[in-house]
């Protein structure tokens, strides 16, 4: 699914992967040490300068029976832990009362198993900004609720080495979760430029039209020779249909989310605001018309180098094309 990238889920502790660990491989080497329904557990090792840690992403039940098993899965891994450790995800559990605002009160005994597993694997939260509360249960006036359910902890041997690691957590926008980055001040990660498939062009009317116009010309030369021409002409004709009727779709979808954002930036300072949370009301509805197609568009850079149609009648073409050759896997590259 992810092109020289290496990913991994929790399927088989659960039917609908709760937890997906997605990396580069020419940046990670990342070896996955222990899973379950509730935590996936990695030895990460960065290529670049050989640095070495380990990496625990958790997605915690919402039942605090259940969570009764992670922490105890956490407390084993942290008894044999020897090296720098990071924990971060959703706990669906605080870890002080003063932790959530709105609802009914936290009562210290409901957060004691939480806490002793803090405790027993000497975990302490990563020095972080942004949103304190990580959750809210998206209502309005009398009925809202903020919490913090999401955190990176981290351990000592994490603190001594690398003291001006940060978590940032952003604002939920449209989920009821912030998201969260962990930003490596001094460390250099380098982006590469990703290929872009642009999916929402299949949404338009044209872009059947434009496909059986282009493949259905009759070309000379050899077989791949014509396919080749063929997926070059779709290709010019999708980039003028993307450039004429979504050029500006991505910046909609910025001012919406831009206003959004302000309007939480101001809620974290007063969470019950009646008027603020009638605003963020409106802006989530008006940012929810922009973004699926924002989506789909992959907020793509208009260079159309690679181009891929995920439907059937394509991938048996491929297919075919690949066996003609005598090879596993056919991949097409165009020039601009």
């Amino acid at each position: 699914m992810f092109l020289d990238w290496g990913s991994f889920t929790n399927l088989e502790d659960h039917p609908i992967e709760r937890i997906w660990v997605v990396w580069k491989k020419d940046m990670f080497g990342v070896e996955v040490i222990r899973h379950s329904s509730q935590l996936v557990h990695c030895r990460v090792n960065y290529n670049h300068d050989d640095s070495l840690y380990y990496v625990t992403f958790v997605y915690a039940h919402n039942d605090s029976e259940r969570r009764i098993e992670l922490w105890e899965d956490l407390k084993e891994i942290g008894e044999s832990m020897m090296g720098k450790w990071m924990l971060l995800g959703d706990f669906s559990c605080c870890l002080n009362v003063q932790e959530k605002i709105g609802g009914l009160p936290l009562e210290p005994h409901n957060l004691q198993e939480f806490r002793d597993m803090v405790l027993h694997c000497q975990l302490e939260d990563m020095n972080y900004c942004g949103s304190f509360y990580t959750w809210n249960n998206n209502q309005e006036d009398g009925e809202r609720i903020l919490s913090k359910l999401d955190r990176v902890l981290v351990n000592y041997n994490w603190c001594r080495d690398w003291p001006d690691v940060q978590a940032e957590f952003g604002n939920c926008g449209v989920s009821d979760h912030s998201p969260m980055v962990i930003h490596w001040s001094n460390s250099e990660r380098c982006k590469g430029q990703s290929f872009k498939f642009l999916n929402h062009l299949t949404m338009d009317p044209e872009f059947i039209q434009i496909v059986n116009h282009n493949w259905s010309k009759r070309r000379e030369g050899c077989a791949m020779y014509r396919i080749m021409r063929n997926l070059e002409h779709i290709k010019d004709g999708l980039k003028d249909l993307n450039q004429r009727k979504f050029k500006s779709i991505d910046v909609k979808e910025i001012q919406a989310r831009e206003k959004l954002d302000y309007i939480q930036n101001l809620l974290q300072s007063d969470p019950m605001n009646y008027h603020l949370l009638k605003m963020e009301k409106e802006e989530k509805e008006e940012h929810s018309k922009v973004s699926p197609l924002c989506e789909l568009c992959g907020r793509a850079e208009e260079s159309c180098r690679h181009l891929f149609f995920e439907c059937d009648w394509s991938r048996k073409l491929l297919d075919l094309a690949a066996n003609w050759v005598g090879v596993e896997a056919v991949h097409f590259k165009f020039q601009n």
